[in-house]
């Protein structure tokens, strides 16, 4: 088994109350049946109170039921697990012990990195100004299924190869990178099911001096408005459909009023405010948080998304944390800082990585609305 390990895997520490924003609120926390058997064990008045904590779906999942606020039952006014504090780390839920560590398998490579709905994770990455690192560690150990679709494996592992290095090749801006990007997969996924020959276009886009043409004739300078304000539409009213964190929910229904009643809002404004966004926000944080999506999703699900949608997921939420970092500066007048971008992204993540059905409804609406095709994303990351 080979592991692909993001450094921050290893180097994260969790800040605890520090944290502008706990992960012990707003979701479920998954109890792994040693640490329920433990709870159901643990005596005395704090066993007490774990036990009445601990319901089970009606799937068999056991979790810890969250207050009518949102916050886990155990958490204290400081932010602090009082699981942590009266019974000691190692009594915490696998869950809570691993978060925001996380790892799947692909063929027979092992991803393992953080997620950045954690804040402080979002920091590490996002605050990153060298090329995203990977420790790379392979062992004799074989878990790979024996009806593993190797060809199909090959080909999401060149894409997603050569997307890599298209989202870190610093000679360009990131909106060319992104073009590239577009460009690649979207050809890519036409020669894989029309059945043609892929090598040709892998050659093609692992050489900047051959793609760089390519981009050149595709990226024009004007910024398209209203394909931005089609897209967080959608966006936002498929992140409204899962409601999981009031703060949040209530800052997108404001970005609805905000475009709703803007209407004297021209497009020079528009376009001064997202020259502004380029001002503010270095390349490398666009680079960071490109990279850290690719690692993280596109070879997760490689089996039931085409490379197509999973550059579409990738650019969804890039869009969006563009777009709504715009839209925040528009309407306050104020450029958000770094802090208050990470913590953005923190909350979106929870809502679009974790919450299910979020990227289906995205993915879903835009198809229906003729937003998924490569001419609308052009303008869309322009």
């Amino acid at each position: 088994m080979k592991k692909l390990i993001m450094d921050e895997f290893a180097e994260f520490e969790c800040i605890g109350g520090k944290c502008p924003d706990t992960c012990c609120a707003g979701w479920k926390v998954t109890i792994d049946p040693d640490s329920n058997k433990r709870y159901q064990d643990l005596e005395g008045t704090f066993g007490d109170e774990l036990r009445k904590s601990i319901k089970t779906d009606d799937k068999g999942n056991i979790y810890f039921e969250m207050q009518k606020d949102g916050r886990c039952p155990f958490l204290d006014e400081e932010n602090l697990c009082r699981v942590y504090k009266n019974i000691g780390p190692e009594a915490m839920c696998n869950t809570c012990q691993n978060y925001p560590r996380v790892a799947y398998q692909a063929g027979d490579i092992l991803f393992a990195t953080i997620s950045i709905s954690c804040p402080e994770a979002g920091r590490m990455i996002l605050g990153r100004e060298d090329k995203q690192q990977y420790a790379f560690d392979e062992d004799k150990v074989k878990i790979v299924s024996d009806t593993e679709d190797w060809d199909k494996f090959n080909e999401a592992i060149r894409a997603y190869t050569t997307i890599h290095d298209i989202l870190q090749e610093r000679d360009f801006f990131v909106r060319e990178r992104l073009t590239a990007m577009i460009i690649y997969a979207y050809q890519m996924q036409e020669l894989i099911d029309n059945k043609e020959p892929t090598a040709p276009l892998v050659q093609l886009f692992s050489d900047v001096d051959q793609y760089a043409p390519v981009i050149a004739q595709i990226l024009t300078g004007k910024r398209a408005i209203a394909e931005k304000i089609r897209f967080v539409r959608i966006y936002v009213n498929a992140l409204l459909k899962t409601a999981r964190i009031p703060a949040l929910v209530n800052e997108f229904y404001q970005v609805l009023d905000y475009l709703s009643n803007a209407s004297d809002n021209t497009d020079e404004l528009w376009q001064n405010a997202f020259l502004t966004f380029d001002e503010n926000v270095s390349e490398t944080e666009q680079e960071q948080l490109l990279v850290y999506f690719l690692f993280r999703h596109f070879m997760e699900k490689y089996k039931g998304r085409s490379i197509w949608e999973g550059v579409l997921f990738i650019l969804m939420f890039y869009s969006a944390y563009r777009c709504l970092t715009v839209f925040h500066y528009m309407s306050e007048r104020k450029f958000p800082e770094f802090e208050w971008r990470i913590l953005m992204i923190a909350r979106m993540s929870r809502q679009f990585e974790h919450a299910d059905g979020v990227w289906e409804a995205v993915y879903d609406n835009m198809r229906e609305n003729g937003m998924a095709q490569p001419g609308f994303l052009l303008n869309l990351i322009n």
